[in-house]
This record gives structure tokens, C-alpha cells and sequence, in this order.
């Protein structure tokens, strides 16, 4: 005798040398499924008879599906896992590990991803999904965050003086990108003037000005501006000006340098006998001092 198949399983396929056959099923196929075969005793085949294959159901794990995103730095994106089950169970979502580089929020399948603050390059993180009896594989989502420019940040400073004297002034900043900065002044000082090649200025008080004055100035990283700075500068004003010679009292010696320099526009700021302060040496000048004759400080 011998065996032949006539009709072959539609759900699945055989294997071996008849009457001794395997059937394996269809990935994730369960139900019924049969083929047909007859034996030939050298002379007639038999009657066709069927062979009836019941596949039983057993639950297969879900499977989640990895994926790959962009976002700007200092930016955020919504992601929505997805994940798929041969039973079409109803899947539930698990974060297996965080990101490195952020921090994830949000609850289910919708989840939002916000790197750390000025990070760009690449993160991740894994999750899987459930159908209420098994728990799939870990897939990854990438995260390939963008580099964006980040605007640079300069530096407030505050510095003093004295009365008629110049002080160096060095402007200051940073940029998180590393680029390299130019500067500009924004705001000129009212009471002084500023020399020099910038980032490294100059500034001198006008004469006889005491009191704060100020300047505003920015950064440029070669593709944006940043918010201004203030430097801010305290001209203390010479104390005593009476005391043209600084020796504690107001005296004949004080109306002698009055004399050698009376009439005239060029004078010393260290020992001024400009007392007014009008730019010139006369009559106003050495009326304050007589005024003010054999007081002492």
C-alpha cells in the first residue's frame, strides 16, 4: 500500500515521507484545518478520506515596536509608543529605563520627552508592552536631539574710581555653543568717555564729574545677539577741595597754588585749584578758599 496527498492543509504544512507526516501550523494560526489523501494497493486508489487538525489557542507575547524621533534642543515632542498582539489583547505600556539626557513624562502609550537643558546629541530610552498575561521584548525609542544656536551671556559688572582718574575696563561673556564672541557697545556713558579696543576699554570721567555713570553693551556669537549688560562705574569725587594741597587745613599755601596756576586752563587734578570746578583758575576760586580760610579736615 502506498499513501498519497490530494489536497494539502490550507492553515499550514506537512512534512515527512507518508504515512508517517508532520503538520506544523501557520505562525499564530489556531482553528481547524484538514487535508485529504488516498492509498493505492498497486491497481485502484481508495476513496479520499480527510484528515481534521484542531490547533488549540495558547496566548503569544505582545510585541512592542522600537522607533527613532528629532527634537530641537531646549525643545520637547510628544511620542506615542505602539505595540501589537497576535490576539489583539488590549496592551498596557512600561518604561524599562529612563532617559539619560532628559526626562520623560506623561502616562500609557503618550509619553513626553524634554532633554536636559542646552544637551544636543543622541538619547534613549526602552519600554515594553503587556496583554495582561505576558510581557514583551524591550524596544527602544531613539531620540536624535538637534543642535540649536544658543544666544551668549555677558556679564554685569560693577568697578570705581576717583575723581579725573581712568580705569580699565574688560568687558566679559560666555557662549554654551564655544563659539567665539565679538562685542558692541550699546549705550555710550554719559559722564565719560570710553577708549580702547573692545572687549578691553577705557573709561574716563569727564572732568570734575563724581557719581555713577554707566554704560550698556552686548555679546555676538556670529548668528545672534545677547541681552545687554550693564557696567556700572562710581566716580568718587576728590574729597575736600579746598584743601588744594591735601595737608588737612585751609591755608596760605592753598592760596599760593590758587596764584601760580590763576588765569590758566591747564592745571594739576591731583592738587586742583580749579575748586568750582569751571576749568579755570580766577577770582571764583579764591574767593571759596578765603571763605573757607583755617578750616581743617
Amino acid at each position: 500500500i502506498t499513501f498519497k496527498i490530494t489536497r494539502f492543509p490550507s492553515k499550514g504544512n506537512i512534512s515527512g515521507q507518508p504515512p508517517n507526516l508532520k503538520y506544523t501550523p501557520n505562525p499564530n494560526f489556531f482553528g481547524t484545518d484538514s487535508f485529504d489523501f488516498v492509498v493505492n494497493d498497486g491497481k485502484v486508489d481508495s476513496q479520499s478520506a480527510t484528515v481534521t487538525i484542531t490547533i488549540v489557542g495558547v496566548n503569544d507575547p505582545p510585541i512592542a515596536n522600537s522607533q527613532s524621533v528629532e527634537v530641537d534642543e531646549d525643545s520637547q515632542i510628544t511620542i506615542t509608543l505602539t505595540g501589537s498582539d497576535p490576539e489583539n489583547d488590549n496592551l498596557t505600556y512600561k518604561i524599562i529605563s529612563q532617559p539619560l539626557k532628559g526626562s520623560l513624562s506623561g502616562t500609557g502609550s503618550v509619553v513626553i520627552y524634554k532633554p536636559n537643558a542646552d544637551f544636543n546629541g543622541d538619547d534613549s530610552f526602552t519600554f515594553s508592552v503587556n496583554d495582561g498575561e505576558l510581557e514583551s521584548s524591550p524596544a527602544k525609542v531613539s531620540i536624535k536631539v538637534k543642535p540649536i544656536n544658543d544666544p551668549p551671556v555677558v556679564t554685569d559688572q560693577s568697578v570705581t574710581t576717583d575723581e579725573y582718574v581712568s580705569i580699565k575696563v574688560i568687558l566679559s561673556g560666555t557662549d554654551i555653543d564655544g563659539d567665539k564672541l565679538t562685542f558692541k557697545i550699546v549705550n555710550q556713558p554719559k559722564n565719560g568717555t570710553l577708549d580702547g579696543k573692545l572687549p578691553e576699554l577705557v573709561y574716563k570721567p569727564n572732568y570734575g564729574f563724581g557719581g555713577e555713570d554707566s554704560f550698556t553693551f552686548v555679546a555676538n556669537d556670529g548668528k545672534s545677539d545677547s541681552a545687554p549688560a550693564t557696567i556700572k562705574i562710581m566716580v568718587n569725587l576728590a574729597p575736600n577741595p579746598v584743601d588744594i594741597n591735601r595737608d588737612g587745613i585751609v591755608n596760605i599755601l592753598d592760596l599760593v597754588i590758587i596764584g601760580i596756576y590763576y588765569g590758566k586752563d591747564d592745571f594739576p587734578t591731583d592738587h586742583n585749584p580749579d575748586v568750582n570746578r569751571d576749568r579755570k583758575v580766577d577770582d571764583k576760586d579764591l574767593e571759596i578758599v578765603k571763605n573757607n580760610f583755617g578750616k581743617k579736615f
